[in-house]
């Protein structure tokens, strides 16, 4: 075997058992199909009608200029180690993540959340007072150009009415837990997540790190990952999992565009066989050639593209409260079986904000002072993201 596993926490009995609607950070999927899991961001789970099945491959494209990917793949594991699920990570040995401590984010208590959520839409208002804000006829025509997309309509079909202090039925916690961004856990907070989900004590969270070699055939080394992450999620009875691989592609992993598919193509496979886990992976999809992008886009089940801003952009010159701006993001791509959405959302493309201590995802916002100096001709704008 050419790659080096490491495991922590408890064993458990060699029974199987697929997740019911009762097992931990799980909800019961209205169209019938696997169990919902939380991604750990709820305006990410807000934007796709509530959160992903299990059993499905998960793609964040990155474009090498901004730290959103890693960012949802730390959302990712953070609220399944809050939830009491088991979590997997597969990383190339040059890579700078030791296992799954290094993909959580600090938990906020609920008392920190609430003054949290009543600050930020403190300056959300402010902000909207300053600009005076009119923004859904101006989102049509600025969207539309940019993305050929047409404005929001509402709430989305087949939407969950989750809400961020919703309870996940089984659990005792919310569906989706308030996770800070903006200070790294300390090691004894780590300690204390992993030994403690959900801060209620119980069965130490079960985590495995398996660690790629260079040069030993790293397609063949991914998958094996995944299948031995998959066999121990089913020892464990009605046990949830979640496996990340970062980077994928990267310069790190030394792989070409088409190992790289195959890879995902795989991992999709071994992911649809199995009802009890999810996998998560960032891929540096901008910068592949397009028709190796579009690929790898279109083997996963969820697609997820996140890119910079140019400062001359319209988005960060026609947007309100500019200086939160960090990003956009497009919904390529959604599970076709289990899903709770029968098909893409009316707007999947969102603008990334740093909202404080998280990740907000919010429809593009039109500050009319900026509006009115561009047409004027002040500031020639582009309307790449």
């Amino acid at each position: 075997m050419s790659f080096v596993r490491k495991t922590k926490g408890a064993t458990s009995s060699s029974s199987s058992s697929a997740p019911g609607p009762q097992s931990r950070g799980t909800r019961v999927c209205p169209t019938g199909g696997p169990p919902i899991i939380s991604t750990g961001c709820a305006d990410l789970d807000r934007v796709i009608g509530g959160g992903l099945p299990l059993g499905t491959l998960s793609v964040f494209a990155e474009d090498g200029w901004t730290h959103h990917a890693a960012l949802f793949l730390k959302y990712f594991v953070s609220e399944a180690v809050a939830a009491g699920q088991s979590v997997g990570v597969v990383r190339h040995e040059h890579q700078q993540y030791a296992d799954a401590g290094d993909f959580l984010l600090r938990r906020m208590s609920k008392s920190d959340a609430v003054k949290e959520e009543e600050a930020e839409q403190a300056e959300i208002a402010a902000a909207r007072d300053a600009t005076k804000l009119r923004i859904a006829w101006q989102y049509e025509k600025y969207a539309k150009s940019a993305r050929g997309r047409g404005p929001e309509t509402g709430a989305h079909p087949g939407r969950l009415a989750l809400g961020k202090g919703g309870a996940s039925p089984g659990s005792k916690g919310p569906w989706c837990h308030d996770h800070d961004i903006r200070k790294a856990p300390s090691a004894e907070d780590v300690r204390r997540m992993l030994e403690a989900p959900g801060g209620e004590g119980g069965e130490h969270v079960f985590q495995e790190t398996w660690t790629i070699r260079s040069g030993g055939g790293a397609v063949a080394q991914i998958v094996e990952a995944v299948r031995a992450f998959s066999a121990q999620i089913c020892k464990r009875p009605g046990e949830v999992g979640r496996l990340v691989i970062p980077s994928l592609g990267d310069a790190t992993w030394d792989m070409e565009a088409d190992a790289v598919v195959n890879a995902l193509s795989v991992i999709r496979s071994i992911a649809q066989q199995d009802p009890r886990i999810a996998v998560a992976v960032s891929v540096p999809l901008r910068v592949m050639r397009p028709s190796d992008a579009k690929q790898i886009m279109y083997v996963s089940d969820a697609c997820f593209s996140l890119a910079a801003v140019e400062d001359t952009s319209s988005l960060a010159v026609l947007s309100a409260d500019a200086k939160t701006v960090s990003g956009a993001m497009e919904i390529v791509r959604l599970p076709k079986f289990g899903s709770v959405r029968s098909s893409l959302p009316d707007v999947r493309s969102y603008v990334v904000r740093n909202r404080r201590r998280r990740l907000a995802l919010e429809v593009f916002d039109v500050d009319p002072d900026a509006e009115a100096g561009g047409a004027d001709g002040d500031a020639p704008l582009t309307t790449d993201w």
